[in-house]
């Protein structure tokens, strides 16, 4: 972890991994919330795992440290960010890893359908859409762990016709705070109880557009 801190500070001093760059807010607000998504969707007894729009490599870097038998795939469309996250794997001698840079329109709709037993995501996209990205690549029995701000309950009442579109359930929020950080957030646990329909997820950019809502 200390390795990983250290080589991500020194990228994102010149490449923009992420907006912060006090390592202690580096420390609580990407280490400790990725680490604090592992406590859901029973993370360490699955052995599949996508970290959708990983950006600098949060939450699955650290998750796959602390979880090594797994198998973690990490999914980004800016590539400078995937290959960040592939070059820090190979220094930190990190295998049992895969690498996707496509739009996770593209993914659904191709290979990784239906592949994984967890799908992680923090901060990705509103919930609507969230959903349509996530649970074409989730088999069926699979969880979406995602952690968001938690502003209201509105995402998750918007949320209900895309539930049902994509054959999912959510089954549990949990509620947590960071310190140093304004706002609480919230991790909620979205169960895919069937298989999805062959339309979804629709092509690049539509669920941003038109969320199902």
């Amino acid at each position: 972890m200390e390795q990983f801190s250290h080589l991500f500070q020194a990228v994102n001093a010149q490449m923009n991994l992420s907006s912060i760059r006090n390592p202690n807010e580096v420390e609580m607000k990407h280490f400790l919330d990725s680490l604090l998504l592992a406590h859901y969707g029973q993370i360490g007894q699955q052995k599949q795992l996508l970290d959708l729009g990983t950006g600098g490599g949060f939450p699955g870097i650290p998750i796959k440290i602390q979880h090594p038998m797994m198998h973690v795939s990490f999914l980004d469309s800016v590539k400078k960010k995937l290959n960040f996250v592939r070059e820090a794997c190979y220094k930190l001698h990190i295998d049992e890893v895969s690498f996707c840079d496509l739009r996770a329109e593209e993914a659904g709709r191709g290979l990784w359908r239906s592949s994984q037993d967890v799908v992680v995501a923090r901060a990705v996209a509103y919930l609507p859409v969230l959903l349509e990205y996530a649970m074409p690549l989730l088999r069926v029995g699979g969880t979406l762990v995602a952690a968001k701000i938690d502003r209201d309950d509105e995402e998750r009442r918007d949320s209900q016709k895309a539930l049902r579109l994509l054959g999912a359930e959510l089954t549990s929020v949990h509620r947590y705070s960071i310190p140093g950080a304004k706002e609480s957030r919230q991790v909620l646990v979205i169960y895919k109880h069937r298989a999805t329909d062959d339309r979804f997820p629709r092509a690049v950019g539509v669920p941003a557009k038109s969320p199902l809502k």
